[in-house]
């Protein structure tokens, strides 16, 4: 077939047939290119999220990178952190997500955490 179609739908056919035809032929190629193109894309989500991790150290001082997380501040969470940079998620969906967070160390992490948990359990004992 000779392009261009004229028709859009036709053309739309013919292009969807095409790549169709193109993928079975190079199937293993293209997963192949995905892999190594996510991996990429993931080494890339690591390093700016240790980066972020250590020109943002925890309240408490602590500044290694393995040892600090994300807490969300709100309910407003889309999504973990940790999941979007192994997903693949671009830098910037991930940087609108962390601007939802603080940079808490483990143990600060924990400490928040408890401390909410028995703040929650004091106001449902209220209550009843």
């Amino acid at each position: 077939m000779i392009l261009p179609l004229k028709d859009k739908e036709e053309r739309r056919s013919y292009q969807a047939e095409y790549g169709k035809k193109w993928y079975a032929k190079n199937k293993k190629r293209q997963k192949d290119s995905s892999k190594r193109s996510k991996k990429r894309v993931i080494a890339r989500n690591r390093k700016f999220i240790e980066e972020y991790k250590i020109s943002h150290p925890c309240e408490c001082g602590m500044t290694e990178a393995y040892c600090l997380s994300f807490h969300h501040e709100s309910d407003d969470k889309a999504a973990n952190v940790s999941d979007m940079v192994s997903r693949g998620y671009g830098i910037k969906k991930i940087q609108k997500e962390i601007d939802k967070c603080v940079v808490l160390c483990l143990n600060c992490h924990a400490r928040l955490h408890h401390k909410e948990k028995i703040e929650k359990l004091s106001l449902e004992l209220a209550r009843s």
